[in-house]
């Protein structure tokens, strides 16, 4: 693969998971310590309003890894160098193999 487009496919997986991830973590973290610890729900004349719990934060900060980790497999995978394959000898059927030494 061409190293300007493992370059260009590493900061397209930067920018679609490791943005999101970045906001995700924080709206984590903070759930999490208890600074944003309430939810309110409309949906037409129902209303709802009540604290979020730490393990939704907790769920926040465990998918922010994850989407933090895409750009960092997508970089290594596009730009580590493919070993070169041997290929196979072909023997025809009255020739022998040399012993092991």
């Amino acid at each position: 693969m061409n190293k300007a487009v493992a370059v260009i496919l590493t900061a397209i997986a930067s920018m679609v998971c490791g943005c999101p991830g970045l906001f995700l973590c924080v709206f984590g973290i903070l759930v999490a310590v208890g600074s944003l610890s309430t939810f309110h729900l409309q949906v037409n004349d129902f209303i709802q309003t009540g604290p979020l719990p730490q393990w939704v934060g907790y769920i926040a900060i465990a998918m922010a890894l994850i989407f933090f980790l895409v750009p960092v497999v997508v970089g290594i995978l596009t730009f580590r160098k493919k070993s070169e394959k041997i290929p196979p000898v072909k023997l025809s059927g009255n020739e022998h193999l040399p012993p092991p030494s």
